[in-house]
């Protein structure tokens, strides 16, 4: 009989590359880039606890939610205390075959609350080119291999105790980078210039006699902001990906906005 840290720990532990796949989670306004994101299925959970508990000691059950929702409730036999223990989570009805899109996907975030697939949270996005499949912007399929290399990597540095890099947006990145108290007479964020970015739009703006841009901008996590760039910067175009990017925070009476402030265009060869 398993004891409870052994189930946990099994249970946790990361999936082998084939059984990831992977989503966009956004694509650049020309749908020929991507940033792409790593997932379990519902069949790769199923199989972690058949393998790990045996098939007859979990089970599930769900519950319509407000009539848009499915709630999910994972329970596991707990031997060692000869009761079921079960765990909660839900999702909205998807777009597409709704019930069992909602099912699914509360299936698959009760499973997190087991630690199954967690640590999938905590790994960066990783860009790559994309196709159209009719008007759906789609991974192509010579990228499959970096993203398996990509994961690999990710893995290896979880089990030999590395931090994976977290989703972060750039306020709570720390390091190259100082944040000022504005109530010291200090208005400007310094962001770090160690992280990568893609412009993901660009929008022409004039103010009186004043030219600037208006970019939305993603970083290697996939969390994405506004900044401005003051001037016309014909580089600075959709797909555009920077090596390097310093931005500031100022204020103005209507709140807070960030300035493009320097930045290295990334080398075609360094921007995969």
């Amino acid at each position: 009989m398993k004891i409870e840290s052994e189930i946990i720990s099994e249970l946790s532990k990361p999936f082998a590359a084939h059984e990831v796949d992977w989503r966009l989670q956004h694509s650049t306004k020309d749908k020929t880039r991507g940033l792409a994101v790593p997932y379990i299925d519902s069949r790769a959970i199923q199989r972690r606890l058949d393998e790990t508990v045996g098939p007859f000691h979990w089970q599930n059950c769900f519950s319509e939610w407000q009539g848009k929702s499915q709630l999910c409730g994972l329970s596991i036999l707990c031997e060692e205390r000869g009761e079921w223990v079960t765990k909660w989570d839900g999702a909205e009805q998807s777009d597409i075959e709704a019930v069992k899109g909602g099912l699914s996907d509360s299936f698959k975030r009760a499973a997190v609350h087991w630690g199954i697939g967690r640590y999938l949270y905590g790994m960066e996005g990783v860009w790559v080119d994309c196709e159209l499949k009719g008007n759906t912007a789609v991974i192509k399929a010579g990228e499959h291999k970096k993203l398996a290399s990509a994961y690999e990597k990710a893995v290896a540095a979880l089990t030999q105790g590395a931090r994976v890099p977290a989703a972060q947006t750039p306020l709570a990145q720390s390091s190259g980078g100082s944040i000022q108290d504005s109530s010291t007479g200090g208005n400007v964020t310094d962001f770090p210039t160690t992280w990568r970015y893609e412009v993901l739009d660009v929008k022409p703006c004039q103010s009186g006699q004043s030219v600037y841009q208006m970019l939305t901008v993603a970083d290697t996590a996939g969390r994405q902001f506004y900044a401005y760039c003051n001037g016309t910067c014909p580089d600075l175009r959709t797909g555009t990906r920077l090596l390097e990017a310093s931005f500031k925070e100022q204020q103005s009476a209507q709140g807070s906005y960030y300035v493009l402030t320097s930045y290295t265009i990334a080398p075609s060869e360094m921007a995969a």
